[in-house]
């Protein structure tokens, strides 16, 4: 490849995308062929133990599984009919996780209050007393949450439904796996489609799965390697563990849970035997656990080839990491811009004659808005209105809409005193008060405020 050509670009800016790389000229490789890019990037002859994979979201899609910002539009379309409201969430730089917390958050109401402490103790709007968390709990719209059917395993569980099948990209690894090429992957996904995939080899093929951090130790891996095993490492958990599974802000960006996952990133990008990370299906957007421990390795980091999905382009040729301003800027490699199945295909095509025939199976079919039916069907029930409500007004707060955020509080104000629930409006005005604070209306901030004290007080005089 004609490096000189590409070093003459002084930086490459994943935002601005790739129209500049398109523009050079390279007489060297067609690249509209993927074949051609496996060999400018060296991996169209890596021996056994070679490589590891780091895979993310993006290769589950064509089994018929989300990407997250496909879950964000779902969610929110459930959440409200106000299509400017959503629109105004999606177009903010809300995070997933901030979104997932929000939503799951009326867990807190089922669990013992130890459990539920850390909720109420560290939410962005407004702050009760134990008195006033205990007084909530015992109302019956909280009891009502039981009904409702949002609860966290009902949804994960759509990472575990029949119809959803391994595609190419994850046959791909379980033979790569099967035949030495592959001991470990690291990946954030949810779903069990690699593991379903390397059970299909025949023979099965030997691999261990880590999804709990606190459990997790380098140590715990399967070493010394055999010939076929593999380490799956699932940092954001497993639906097979649900109480391994981290989607929510607090989840991710939890310090003791976070310590064992840095050490697994180390050894994936900087320690391990292999030589090449290879990247596929990653959209490197997890900005509070993935992206600040890549970014703290240094020294001797291990190759990574950066493949980003592009479907509506021929394959570019490869940029070097160190012109982008990806994460990985900081490490040899290459950033390939192409269609990421004929990426995928083009890899196995060249271990075809190993690994065996290619298979291109594939489903793009959303069979995952199947599988969340109930689960979506009952946020529009009348009576999930008051969470409905409660969870919008959690989401404007959290993108500084105060005053739509107070919109829908008072929404849940009515919905609370209609049905005779005073016990609950004590969070509400909390909330409200709050938010004028943030609006700087000193005034009615400190008469929701009182509001909330004082039917606190009648309650407990109660």
């Amino acid at each position: 490849m004609n490096i000189k050509k590409i070093l003459t670009i002084s930086k490459f800016d994943s935002k601005q995308g790739f129209n500049e790389m398109n523009m050079i000229a390279n007489e060297n490789i067609n690249a509209g062929t993927n074949r051609y890019l496996l060999h400018d990037l060296g991996i169209d002859k890596i021996k056994k133990g070679d490589i590891a994979i780091f895979c993310g979201a993006g290769i589950s899609l064509n089994s018929g599984l989300p990407s997250a910002g496909d879950l964000k539009s779902y969610i929110l379309e459930k959440l409200s009919n106000d299509a400017k409201d959503r629109e105004c969430i999606l177009n903010s730089k809300l995070p997933f996780e901030s979104l997932m917390g929000i939503i799951f958050s009326y867990y807190w109401p089922l669990l013992p209050y130890e459990q539920n402490e850390s909720y109420f103790d560290h939410r962005d709007s407004g702050y009760l007393s134990l008195k006033e968390k205990e007084a909530f709990l015992k109302s019956a719209l909280a009891s009502k949450c039981t009904a409702m059917g949002w609860p966290p395993e009902d949804f994960f569980q759509m990472f575990a439904y029949k119809d959803i099948k391994p595609n190419s990209n994850h046959l791909l690894l379980a033979k790569l796996a099967q035949h030495g090429f592959l001991h470990t992957i690291l990946t954030t996904n949810f779903d069990l489609l690699i593991e379903i995939a390397l059970k299909g080899q025949n023979p099965p093929t030997d691999f261990k799965v880590m999804s709990n951090s606190q459990r997790i130790t380098i140590e715990n891996a399967i070493f010394p390697q055999k010939p076929s095993s593999t380490n799956i490492f699932k940092i954001h958990g497993s639906v097979e563990n649900l109480e391994s599974i981290r989607a929510t802000l607090s989840d991710v960006s939890d310090k003791e849970l976070s310590s064992n996952w840095k050490k697994t990133i180390e050894y994936i990008f900087k320690s391990g035997s292999h030589n090449t990370v290879i990247i596929l299906g990653y959209s490197c957007s997890d900005a509070f656990d993935i992206t600040p421990a890549i970014k703290e390795l240094e020294g001797d980091v291990k190759q990574v080839i950066l493949v980003m999905h592009s479907k509506n382009i021929e394959a570019s040729s490869p940029v070097p990491l160190s012109i982008t301003d990806t994460i990985f800027k900081h490490f040899p490699g290459w950033l390939v811009q192409c269609d990421t199945d004929d990426f995928v295909k083009a890899l196995w095509l060249s271990k075809q004659e190993i690994i065996g025939e290619y298979r291109p199976v594939n489903n793009r079919r959303k069979i995952w808005v199947k599988a969340l039916q109930s689960w979506g069907d009952s946020f529009s029930l009348d009576s999930n209105a008051f969470m409905r409500n409660f969870a919008m007004g959690q989401l404007m707060d959290s993108i500084s809409n105060y005053r739509r955020a107070i919109i829908y509080w008072e929404k849940c104000s009515g919905i609370t005193m209609e049905n005779n629930e005073n016990n609950a409006l004590p969070i509400i005005y909390r909330n409200i008060s709050s938010s004028y604070a943030k609006l700087s209306d000193l005034e009615r901030s400190n008469q929701y405020a009182r509001m909330a004290s004082e039917i606190y007080a009648k309650i407990n005089s109660l």
